[in-house]
C-alpha cells in the first residue's frame, strides 16, 4: 500500500506534488505505520465519544436543564414572595384604617356615653336638689307649725 502512495506521489509531475514528495521523503513517513496509526486514532476517537464525550455531553445538559429548572422556580419564588409581601402590606394598611375607625368610633361612642352619663348625673343632682329643697321646704314648714 506505501508503494501506491509513492507511486502515486512520484507520479505528479506538478511542482506542489514534488514538494510533498520531498517532504514525506524528508520526514521518512513510513506510510503502513502512518495508516495504522490513522485507523487506531479514529478508533479511539469513536470509543471516546460514544463512552465519554456522549455521557459527559448528557450530564452536563442534565445539569444544565436542572439550573435552568432551579433558576425558575428561584424566579418563581422571588415573584410569589413579592406579590405575598405585597398582599401583607395591603393587608396591614386595611387592618391599620379599620383600627382607626374602630378607635374613632369607640372615642365618639365613649364621648357620647360620657355625655349621657354626665346628663343624667345632671338630671340626677337636680333631682336630688329639687327633693331636698322640697324636703327642706316641708320641713321647715312643719317647724312653723
Amino acid at each position: 500500500m506505501s508503494g501506491f502512495f509513492l507511486n502515486l506521489l512520484a507520479s505528479a509531475e506538478s511542482k506542489d506534488a514534488g514538494v510533498v514528495h520531498d517532504i514525506v521523503r524528508q520526514f521518512g513517513v513510513d506510510w503502513p505505520y502512518f495508516i495504522s496509526q490513522t485507523v487506531s486514532f479514529l478508533i479511539l476517537g469513536t470509543v471516546l465519544y460514544f463512552f465519554a464525550i456522549k455521557p459527559l455531553t448528557k450530564t452536563l445538559d442534565e445539569r444544565r436543564q436542572k439550573i435552568e429548572e432551579g433558576l425558575r422556580y428561584t424566579e418563581e419564588m422571588k415573584a410569589r414572595s413579592e406579590a405575598a409581601e405585597k398582599e401583607r402590606a395591603e393587608l396591614l394598611k386595611k387592618a391599620s384604617l379599620e383600627a382607626q375607625a374602630v378607635i374613632q368610633k369607640a372615642g365618639e361612642q365613649g364621648q357620647a356615653l360620657v355625655q349621657k352619663q354626665t346628663a343624667e348625673a345632671a338630671t340626677q343632682a337636680q333631682a336630688m336638689l329639687d327633693k331636698a329643697r322640697e324636703q327642706a321646704r316641708l320641713e321647715h314648714a312643719q317647724m312653723l307649725k
